[in-house]
C-alpha cells in the first residue's frame, strides 16, 4: 500500500471535531476518515497538560496502528498545549487548530475567543494571534459549560442561552463583535449565539484547518484517491456522535466502535 492511499486520522474528546470532519469531508472527498470521540475523558478543557500528553500519545499510537499519512487534532486544548511537542516525536505528519486561522484569517482590529479553560490558561491562542500582527487586541474568554452541555445533547433552550449570555455579554460589552469559535464543539451553538446576538460574527477556524490539511497533502504528495469512507470510534459513550455527528454532517452515523486506550488518566 502506498502512502497516498493511507487514511486520515481526526481526533477531539468529544463530537466537536465532527465540525472539522465536515469541512475536510467536503474538500478532500476521496479520503478516507478515522474520527477518534474520547468521549472517556470527555472534557479536554479541564485536564491538565500531563494528563492530555498521555491521552495525545496513546491516540497517536492508535492511529499509526490503523495505518495513518496524518493527524488532525480537532481540538484547540490539544493543539494549544500538545501539538508542539507530539509532532517532534512521531513520524506522522500533523496539523491543529490554531496555526491554520493565525495565518489565513484576515486581520482584525480587536476579537473575542471563545474556548476552554485549559485553552484560556495556556496562553497560546493569544499570543499565537497577537504574533501575527494581524490584530490589536485578543481577548479570551472560558466556556467552562459548553461542552458538557453540547455532549449531553444540550445545543439549543434555557441553559445553553444562560451560559451564552454570561460569556458573549463582557465581550459584547468591550465592543468585541468578530468572536471566533476557539473550541470544536461550539459551531453546535452558533444558532443560539445568534439569534441572542445578530451583529455577532462568528468564525469558525476549521474550513482553515481544512484547507492547510490539502496543502500539507499535496506538498508532501500524500494526495488520496479513495473511497472516501469514515469509521467512527470512542472510548466510552457513543451516543452524542451518533445523534449530533449525524445532524451536523447531514447523514446518518449507524456504526460507533468502542476502543481502550489502554491508558489511566
Amino acid at each position: 500500500m502506498d502512502n497516498a492511499s493511507l487514511g486520515i486520522g481526526i481526533f477531539d474528546s468529544g463530537v466537536g471535531g465532527v465540525t472539522v470532519l465536515k469541512e475536510l469531508i467536503n474538500l478532500l472527498p476521496r479520503e478516507n476518515f478515522y474520527y477518534l470521540g474520547d468521549t472517556a475523558h470527555v472534557p479536554y478543557g479541564s485536564k491538565s497538560k500531563e494528563e492530555l500528553l498521555v491521552l495525545g500519545e496513546a491516540i497517536i499510537r492508535f492511529f499509526l496502528k490503523l495505518g495513518v499519512k496524518m493527524v488532525v487534532f480537532a481540538c484547540n486544548t490539544s493543539s494549544a498545549l500538545t501539538l508542539p511537542i507530539l509532532k517532534e516525536k512521531y513520524p506522522v505528519l500533523m496539523e491543529g487548530m490554531i496555526e491554520p486561522l493565525r495565518k489565513n484569517l484576515s486581520s482584525i482590529a480587536k476579537v473575542g475567543v471563545l474556548a476552554t479553560k485549559a485553552t484560556v490558561e495556556s496562553g497560546l491562542y493569544e499570543k499565537k494571534l497577537l504574533e501575527s500582527n494581524k490584530f490589536q487586541k485578543v481577548q479570551m474568554m472560558a466556556c467552562p459549560l459548553y461542552v458538557p452541555l453540547i455532549e449531553k445533547g444540550i445545543i439549543t433552550g434555557p441553559e445553553v442561552e444562560a451560559a451564552t449570555r454570561e460569556y458573549l455579554e463582557p465581550l459584547i460589552a468591550d465592543g468585541l463583535f468578530d468572536i471566533i469559535l476557539g473550541c470544536t464543539h461550539y459551531p453546535f451553538l452558533g444558532k443560539t449565539i445568534n439569534k441572542l446576538y445578530p451583529k455577532v460574527r462568528l468564525i469558525d477556524p476549521a474550513a482553515y484547518v481544512a484547507q492547510e490539511v490539502y496543502l500539507k497533502l499535496k506538498e508532501n504528495k500524500l494526495l488520496g484517491k479513495n473511497e472516501g469512507k469514515v469509521e467512527f470510534f470512542v472510548t466510552g459513550d457513543g451516543e452524542s456522535i451518533k445523534k449530533l455527528g449525524s445532524l451536523y454532517l447531514g447523514s446518518t452515523i449507524d456504526t460507533v466502535k468502542k476502543i481502550d486506550l489502554g491508558v489511566m488518566v
